[in-house]
């Protein structure tokens, strides 16, 4: 996954420009994490690493919680035909299993699955 798909995401689901919803909409926001969890694996940062974890932690919560937060506005407020109530679901079902995740498998294929629901549902970004 990269970072712009996690912008998208977002921007999709509140309907915003990039930086909107409330500074959610931001790729830098993915890279920092991307810049931490490369930091650890070449133990390259002059921080501890244990700083270095705390900091991916922090990165990668604060990513799943952006995602969870996305997925669930969008199953709350977009009209969803009696045929699409699997993809509601299943967009429910995401936002739960991601909420509070660290796990960069986990919130890469959040994103990637939400994409393809997104398309579903024809939510595109304005």
């Amino acid at each position: 996954m990269d970072a712009l798909s996690y912008e998208y995401l977002i921007r999709k689901a509140f309907n915003c420009d990039r930086g909107g919803a409330n500074g959610m909409a931001e790729a830098d926001i993915y890279r920092k994490m991307e810049r931490v969890e490369n930091a650890i694996k070449m133990r390259m940062s002059a921080s501890s690493n244990g700083d270095l974890e705390y900091n991916y932690r922090s990165a990668a919560i604060n990513i799943s919680v952006n995602v969870s937060e996305a997925l669930r506005k969008v199953s709350k407020d977009f009209h969803f035909e009696s045929k699409n109530q699997n993809l509601k679901q299943r967009l429910q079902k995401l936002a739960d299993n991601v909420s509070m995740s660290t796990d960069r498998k986990i919130i890469d294929d959040t994103i990637k699955e939400a994409h393809e629901i997104f398309k579903e549902i024809k939510l595109n970004l304005r």
